[in-house]
């Protein structure tokens, strides 16, 4: 059985605009030169994409100057504005700034479509390095969030959507129209593959895995925001219908930056292995942290209901379950690696045809965050 997330295959292929994409730890974005933005861009989706209804991210302050010579200006900083505006696809590229919006190639004065101030930025330590056209390295060495909540049909979908802060270079993106849900005070991605089927209520995910599809069975919901740094975040799990030795994974997920593609996490799991041809045998809590770079521990459990957490600290993240077993008292299950960037977090059900003894039915409740901020 594939022990990790499954791919979802189809994503859609958008054109590039004026967006070259930097490999970096803190995902800092090119545009039409460097941003000081680091934008969310569509999950699932080729690079270059962007949600109609959920734009967010940081905008930053940077330096040319190496802070280990020179040091950054220290704080406190003032509020950074950032800006969208929004055009017919491929009209934005090639913009000029001007004091009443921005001037497109063809002559045209698109006027700002929405704006918003951030909250002071918090200093960057250590700074985020990347690199601009030429390769030179850039280091921004404060940040602050910023989101716009949008309602649907105010975008088109394959609009141009360009982002800047004034006065700075700006991104251009392709709008498009992500498969999203509000749950929990949170914006999710979802993905679900096979023969799967997901029941929202504002409190629970109830997850219903059955026999006859021919893909891997597979419900995803993942966030849509982004922590960067120290959080602590907790979900409750039941399951309903659960088969003997019925190989399906019920797991809290930390999610590398670029997931679903590439195909990679760090999974805290309630577990039921199949009865032969699986990794491990009989029912368990699973940390499996090989993609972070961790290893993959079971813990015995007969628990059907409980709690997975996982928190990060520094360089560190620490899995947590909790049950009737453990006097309701969470206790360590294992250690992982932290993701170098930006991570999301995901609630999935997972299995695969060739192992699957189904049907099942889980529900997760009580998804919640204690500390950090998903942004």
């Amino acid at each position: 059985m594939k022990r990790k997330v499954l791919l979802i295959a189809g994503a859609t292929v958008a054109l590039w605009l004026a967006v070259v994409p930097t490999a970096s730890a803190g995902r800092w974005s090119l545009g039409n030169g460097p941003t000081d933005l680091d934008v969310s861009t569509a999950v699932g989706f080729a690079s270059g994409n962007i949600c109609t209804t959920h734009i967010h991210g940081r905008a930053g302050l940077s330096t040319d100057t190496d802070p280990a010579v020179t040091q950054p200006p220290q704080p406190p900083y003032s509020p950074l504005t950032v800006r969208i505006y929004i055009a017919p696809g491929g009209t934005l590229a090639g913009s000029t700034e001007e004091s009443g919006g921005m001037r497109t190639p063809a002559g045209k004065l698109v006027k700002v479509f929405r704006h918003t101030t951030t909250v002071a930025p918090t200093q960057l330590t250590p700074p985020e390095e990347y690199f601009d056209f030429q390769d030179n390295p850039i280091w921004e060495y404060a940040a602050a969030p910023f989101q716009f909540t949008i309602p649907a049909g105010k975008i088109p979908v394959g609009d141009d959507v360009l982002i800047n802060q004034p006065g700075r270079p700006y991104l251009v993106l392709r709008a498009v129209a992500c498969n999203q849900a509000s749950w929990r005070g949170k914006t999710w991605n979802i993905r679900a593959a096979g023969d799967a089927l997901v029941t929202r209520t504002s409190t629970n995910l109830t997850v219903d895995l059955g026999m006859f599809g021919t893909g891997d069975p597979t419900a995803t919901y993942f966030t849509d925001c982004t922590f960067t740094g120290n959080f602590d975040a907790h979900v409750h799990y039941t399951l309903n219908t659960w088969p003997v030795a019925n190989a399906t994974r019920v797991g809290l997920l930390v999610n590398n930056p670029t997931y679903p593609s590439p195909n990679g996490s760090v999974t805290i799991e309630r577990t039921s292995y199949a009865a032969s041809g699986d990794v491990g045998s009989g029912e368990n809590y699973v940390i499996n942290a090989i993609d972070a770079g961790g290893g993959f521990l079971d813990r015995p459990t007969a628990a059907t209901s409980g709690d997975l957490r996982v928190s990060q600290v520094g360089n560190t993240m620490t899995a947590y379950v909790r049950d009737a077993s453990t006097a309701n008292k969470y206790v360590q299950l294992g250690t992982s690696p932290a993701y170098s960037g930006p991570v999301s977090l995901g609630l999935q059900v997972w299995s695969g045809i060739p192992l699957f003894n189904g049907p099942i039915q889980a529900t997760f409740s009580g998804f919640g965050i204690s500390k950090g901020t998903c942004s």
